[in-house]
């Protein structure tokens, strides 16, 4: 997982501006100059449902191990 992260952000990353443009406009599909908004709703879904996970696992009483499982699985 942690390498398709590193290859999403080279390929992202390299390349002209020509080839990542429609009609001119490359500010708009480039993810290193986006608002920060657009990253606290990208990351906020992931952290959203591991904090849940975990609230949720411990009001079952589920064991330490248990509770790691869940977390894992939600990410």
């Amino acid at each position: 997982m942690i390498a398709l992260v590193i290859v999403s952000a080279v390929f992202s990353s390299s390349g002209s501006d020509e080839d990542s443009s429609i009609d001119g406009d490359s500010e708009r599909f480039n993810p290193w100059k986006q608002n920060w908004t657009v990253y606290v709703c990208v990351t906020l879904p992931c952290v959203g449902g591991l904090v849940l996970a975990n609230i949720l696992s411990n009001c079952a009483k589920l064991e330490n191990p248990e509770v790691v499982t869940l977390s894992i699985e939600c990410l």
